[in-house]
């Protein structure tokens, strides 16, 4: 729905391209569901969190967010030719540090810790960098944890829109994300 929703404008600000050019959504040949408007469905979404009282820059962070999260999610993990431990390849960023810098820039975080970051561990004063394999499942890990905390932080964010918990008709949601519901008529 973002990139539906997103104007040319807004996506080429943050480097974003068409649903089956990220690595994250084109897993499978669907990227769209029959009479399904994703534009309309992004309005919506938009409409739905101004009416929550989310404010613009609340919501130009979330894209930025989630932006980087489909970015990151391109950014492949190779060999480092000029490097070799114990017979295992050694990381390193395809594209170098320069594949992770529209991702630092959405996140505001330093380019080159975060690619650091990306393939090496820091333990006390000494650095190790990852084997590809390692390095592959920590990019991973590093796209479902910042994943989880803006889900997170959106139903929080959500919640606390009703009322504060003192309140007496405080009310709160809870989300059960069961893929494919979202195309029944009714759920």
């Amino acid at each position: 729905q973002l990139l539906s929703g997103l104007s040319a404008q807004e996506k080429g600000a943050r480097g974003l391209k068409s649903v089956k050019e990220h690595r994250l959504l084109n897993r499978t040949s669907c990227t769209s569901v029959p009479g399904v408007d994703d534009a309309d469905e992004w309005r919506t979404t938009l409409a739905a969190m101004q009416g929550l009282g989310f404010a613009s820059a609340e919501i130009e962070c979330i894209n930025d967010v989630v932006a980087a999260l489909l970015l990151l999610g391109d950014v492949g993990v190779g060999a480092d030719k000029s490097a070799n431990v114990h017979g295992d390849s050694v990381a390193a960023l395809d594209g170098g540090i320069a594949s992770v810098g529209r991702i630092s820039s959405l996140l505001g975080v330093d380019n080159a810790a975060f690619a650091a970051a990306l393939t090496s561990i820091k333990v006390r004063e000494t650095v190790n960098t990852m084997t590809v394999d390692a390095a592959t499942k920590n990019r991973d890990a590093v796209l479902a944890s910042m994943y989880s905390r803006l889900f997170d932080r959106i139903v929080q964010r959500i919640n606390g829109a009703g009322g504060g918990e003192d309140d007496e008709s405080f009310k709160s949601i809870g989300v059960l994300d069961i893929f494919g519901f979202e195309i029944f008529k009714v759920n």
